[in-house]
C-alpha cells in the first residue's frame, strides 16, 4: 500500500513546489500596464555636471504648474525630474545622446529630453502639456549648456 502512495505524493510536492516559485516570481513581476522606465531603478547621486543641467530646478519648485517631486539619477548621464500636479504624475528625462535607446521627443545641441506618463495613455497630461513642459526644461537645460 505505501508504495502505491508514494508516487503521488512526490507528483504533488513537486507541484506545490513548482505552485509556490510560480506565485513568487508573479508576485515580483511588473503588471502589463506598469512603467518600465528608468524610474524604477535604484538612484544613484547625480553628477554635478547633470544637476548643473536642470539650472537650480529642485524638489519642491514649480516647472509650468506642476510640482517637482524628485530630482534622481538612475545612471550617471541620465538625471530625472519627477513632476506632480494633483496627483497626476509625469516622470522628464535628460540624457546624453544615445543614453536612452529611444527616439528623443524634444533635443537641445547636447542632450536629449524624454517623458513618461505614470498614468493612462489617455489620461492628463495631455501630449500639449507634456511637450509644454519639455519646452520648459529644454529651455532650462539650453541655459545651462551655454556656461
Amino acid at each position: 500500500m505505501k508504495s502505491r502512495i508514494v508516487p503521488p505524493l512526490c507528483i504533488a510536492i513537486v507541484a506545490l513546489v513548482i505552485a509556490i516559485q510560480t506565485a513568487r516570481n508573479h508576485g515580483s513581476a511588473r503588471s502589463p500596464g506598469e512603467d518600465a522606465g528608468p524610474a524604477q531603478a535604484t538612484s544613484a547621486p547625480c553628477p554635478d555636471a547633470m544637476r548643473a543641467l536642470l539650472d537650480g530646478l529642485d524638489v519642491g519648485q514649480d516647472l509650468g504648474g506642476y510640482r517637482v517631486t524628485l530630482v534622481s539619477c538612475t545612471q550617471p548621464d541620465v538625471i530625472e525630474v519627477e513632476l506632480d500636479k494633483g496627483g497626476t504624475s509625469l516622470l522628464l528625462l535628460v540624457a546624453a545622446p544615445g543614453a536612452v535607446p529611444h527616439s528623443a521627443p524634444k533635443q537641445t545641441a547636447k542632450h536629449d529630453l524624454f517623458y513618461n506618463r505614470r498614468g493612462a495613455q489617455d489620461g492628463p497630461p495631455t501630449n500639449d502639456e507634456i511637450f509644454e513642459l519639455l519646452g520648459l526644461l529644454a529651455k532650462r537645460v539650453e541655459a545651462a549648456e551655454a556656461r
